[in-house]
């Protein structure tokens, strides 16, 4: 996990795998992401809006809570959920 300074963990008390999939919403509801191997990260956020974030790089704590992880267009690997 990247704790380089920038990079925000504070309050996270557990964390779990996250498998992208179009239609199951993550264990737990809303997280941040930290994003193991970088690539696309396809989100749906609380309101249901959805955005593909490009490029994410490796290492990287997406600051916005999310309830879904979709498989399509999700390139990015090694996804945990920060609670």
């Amino acid at each position: 996990m990247d704790l380089s300074p920038g990079t925000n963990v504070a309050g996270a008390s557990d964390f779990f795998a996250v498998t992208p999939h179009n239609t199951d919403d993550v264990s737990y509801k809303p997280v941040r992401l930290f994003i193991g191997v970088g690539g696309d990260v396809n989100v749906k956020s609380i309101k249901g809006n959805t955005v593909l974030f490009k490029n994410v790089p490796n290492g990287t704590i997406l600051p916005v809570f999310v309830t879904t992880v979709l498989a399509t267009s999700t390139s990015a690997t090694d996804i945990v959920g920060l609670l």
